[in-house]
């Protein structure tokens, strides 16, 4: 059964966007309502990558589709399948860098864009098999199943790298050091700091989705019905959800102005407080207003 709440959620100004079944969606958050359309995803990939109103996302082919108010304006291609990945698992990250894309394919490449011009601007070969991209604290975090290397944005050049962290999410960075969930049994949000023993905490259930503030001060998840909010310094606070639910299938999350916002696969997607836990808004399903 397909899920219907996937890939990346956004707070853009006075929107929250997210991927919903086979579209990318804007929602209202003062009142949880869907309203607008834009784009229609075209795979099983969950990623997109959204600045203003142009939202791209991949193809089975590696291709690069770039939407503008819901509709196609653009195709990216340069990044080709991989027989070692699944069909339309070719595309590991994308993420808007001020107006331009950045790309990782399964390929051994990382590319730049000009997405409406429909133009590669630059592209770096690395080593094939990356599982993920992420950025933040102007530095992109490519993730392959057992090391992490951290680079510039502007000329794709390594700034630091890091050996055994097996994982098959991604790392994020987190005010000096690296933050994610390794592949142990039972699952764990490590944190990695220079120079120090890697702090541990548990995991109840898994999938759990992290996400890391826009300063990159603290990254957060929801485990069962607690916030928990893991500092640079390795210092945990925990909030108790106002209203408990059973977030084990909460995969996907983002933060902004005091709000954390969680999507739970097919169970739907929810803004609450971070300071108190409140629920501050459920996000209603487009096909049946609830």
């Amino acid at each position: 059964m397909p899920m219907t709440w996937v890939g990346p959620i956004e707070r853009d100004g006075d929107t929250v966007r997210s991927g919903f079944m086979n579209t990318v969606l804007a929602w209202d958050p003062a009142t949880g309502a869907a309203t607008a359309l834009l784009a229609k995803r075209h795979n099983a990939n969950p990623l997109w990558a959204g600045s203003g109103d142009v939202v791209v996302v991949p193809r089975c082919d590696g291709s690069l589709v770039v939407s503008r108010a819901g509709c196609v304006v653009q195709e990216l291609r340069g990044h080709t399948p991989v027989a070692e990945v699944g069909v339309g698992d070719g595309i590991v990250g994308l993420t808007f860098v001020g107006d331009e894309l950045v790309s990782a394919g399964a390929d051994g490449t990382l590319r730049r864009w000009d997405a409406l011009a429909g133009q590669q601007l630059a592209q770096t070969d690395v080593d094939p098999g990356a599982i993920a991209m992420t950025v933040g604290l102007g530095a992109l975090v490519l993730s392959w199943p057992d090391r992490v290397s951290v680079r510039r944005p502007s000329d794709f050049a390594e700034i630091t790298a890091h050996a055994d962290l097996p994982n098959s999410t991604g790392w994020s960075l987190l005010a000096g050091a690296l933050v994610g969930v390794t592949d142990s049994d039972p699952r764990e949000v490590m944190l990695v700091r220079p120079g120090a023993e890697p702090v541990r905490h548990p995991l109840d259930y898994w999938p759990v989705g992290l996400c890391v503030t826009a300063d990159g001060a603290a990254a957060l998840w929801i485990d069962t019905d607690t916030i928990h909010t893991l500092s640079g310094n390795g210092q945990l606070t925990e909030v108790p959800l106002e209203r408990p639910r059973r977030f084990h299938t909460a995969w996907r999350c983002a933060v902004a102005d005091g709000v954390l916002y969680a999507s739970g696969a097919d169970r739907g997607m929810w803004a609450f407080d971070l300071a108190t836990g409140q629920l501050q808004q459920t996000f209603t399903d487009p096909r049946t207003g609830r």
